[in-house]
């Protein structure tokens, strides 16, 4: 095999490799909040959500040392909204 089939193979598989990476990149990501901003738009504070999680009625991921609510996770309605709903 000269250095040519080598080189042709290599970049086959180089290819290869980025439609892979093109793939996992092109996939959904789950939706994420801030538990900051979590909090502010549902009027809790940090230590509700975290008992929220705790009853799974909240799922949180934590990414580089910070917590994310996961939007999808939530089954919690908004205070506002169970106000209306009692009245």
């Amino acid at each position: 095999m000269n250095i040519l089939d080598e080189v042709r193979n290599d970049l086959k598989v180089v290819r290869e490799d980025i439609a892979q990476m093109k793939a996992l990149l092109s996939s959904p990501q789950p939706k994420r909040m801030a538990m900051p901003e979590f909090c502010k738009q549902y009027n809790i504070t940090r230590q509700t959500a975290y008992e929220w999680a705790r009853r799974n009625l909240i799922e949180l991921e934590k990414i580089a040392g910070r917590q994310y609510v996961r939007t999808e996770s939530i089954t919690v309605t908004k205070k506002a909204e169970r106000q209306q709903a009692a009245a």
